[in-house]
């Protein structure tokens, strides 16, 4: 069985597709070396290469943002922690933690992209323009204004009961 990037590759010169006229979007840089291995074994002369790009550059190519490096968001991490905290720390003696504390916020995130909308008692929530929008159970729709200082939404069911067969409000 053949990989599918080598198939890709010979697909791309078996039907006489100009490869510098083509742009692909890989999920990573290891597809895209992979991809470039297969085929440069297929095609035997100078030819211009196509655009491969991953699907991170292929978003980034549509905006003016740009994701910064490391270093930079360590940099402003410990601007914030000085200006909360009023501790004069150094930036070398933070920089360690300063990083940890990045790889944490990091995995809170992506644990939170993952589970966000799965729970079927939570209700749907999106923030827009400083607005905290809650679609309740009866699809209505209500604004909530952005509190004075941060919370973390906690999801409780509606109605709880201590004896899963009893109703709601019942007695034990």
């Amino acid at each position: 069985m053949k990989p599918f990037l080598k198939e890709l590759a010979e697909r791309i010169v078996g039907d006489k597709i100009t490869p510098g006229d083509l742009t692909v979007v890989f999920p990573n840089r290891r597809a895209i070396l992979y991809f470039r291995k297969y085929l440069s074994e297929i095609i035997d002369k100078p030819v211009f290469s196509p655009q491969l790009l991953t699907v991170e550059d292929f978003m980034a190519s549509f905006t003016s943002l740009r994701v910064p490096d490391k270093l930079e968001l360590v940099h402003h991490l410990h601007a914030v922690y000085k200006s909360v905290v009023n501790v004069d720390e150094p930036f070398d003696k933070f920089y360690f933690w300063g990083e940890m504390l990045l790889k944490d916020f990091d995995e809170i995130d992506r644990y939170r992209r993952v589970f966000t909308g799965r729970d079927p008692l939570t209700p749907r929530a999106w923030w827009s323009a400083g607005t905290y929008h809650i679609q309740f159970p009866d699809g209505q729709v209500r604004a909530v204004a952005q509190p004075p200082v941060p919370v973390v939404p906690v999801p409780v069911p509606a109605a709880w009961s201590p004896n899963p067969g009893a109703p709601s409000g019942a007695a034990p």
